[in-house]
């Protein structure tokens, strides 16, 4: 009885021993399509992994509640209306008619100009705009620097500004049934070539 089994384990062993690089081939590619359907299903999860993780509300949600303490009132009244002020009369001011000195500025005298009393300045009193005029003085010359030589720079590379470089946005998956499908088609692939 124990020799038929015994012949049957070493026939397996043996045929183990002769495949165990597929053998072990065939275990990694479960295990990683096993990881691949774990990594999606985690992908497509909408809620955070971690139950402990706060949920944040956006700002735009929260409602303020009013404080009473801080309000602000208005009170509206009617503008007052605006007296009128009587118009001063006017001084008299350079080249102006006088009578007396007591007319004009105290810069100023009373004088008379062509038969006419007028208010003028005493130093200049042919100046309407009793603005003495002042004598320009001649600019004299002043030497100029001799040029100098400049050194011009020597050719080479400018270094040009490095472009911004815009991170991709990564597409969310819509399903994970291809990814799927695509596993299984490649283990039945590996099976078929195993086989034959």
């Amino acid at each position: 009885g124990l020799q038929p089994n015994f012949r049957l384990v070493v026939k397996i062993m043996e045929t183990l021993k002769k495949n165990w690089i597929i053998i072990l081939i065939i275990l990694a590619t479960f295990l990683l399509a096993i990881l691949a359907i774990l990594t999606g299903i985690k992908l497509r999860q909408l809620k955070p992994v971690a139950p402990t993780v706060p949920q944040a509300t956006p700002r735009a949600e929260v409602e303020p509640t009013p404080n009473p303490a801080c309000t602000l009132a208005f009170n509206i009244q009617p503008t007052p209306t605006p007296t009128p002020t009587p118009t001063p009369t006017p001084v008299p001011k350079c080249w102006n008619t006088c009578q007396t000195a007591a007319d004009c500025p105290a810069s100023l005298s009373c004088q008379t100009v062509s038969d006419i009393m007028r208010c003028i300045n005493s130093e200049c009193p042919t100046e309407e705009d009793c603005l003495c005029p002042t004598p320009t003085p001649t600019p004299t010359p002043t030497p100029t620097p001799t040029p100098t030589p400049t050194p011009t720079p020597t050719p080479g590379v400018t270094p040009s500004p490095t472009p911004q470089v815009e991170v991709p946005v990564t597409p969310q998956a819509a399903t994970i049934w291809p990814t799927i499908l695509i596993i299984f088609g490649g283990i039945l692939l590996l099976g078929l070539g195993f086989v034959l």
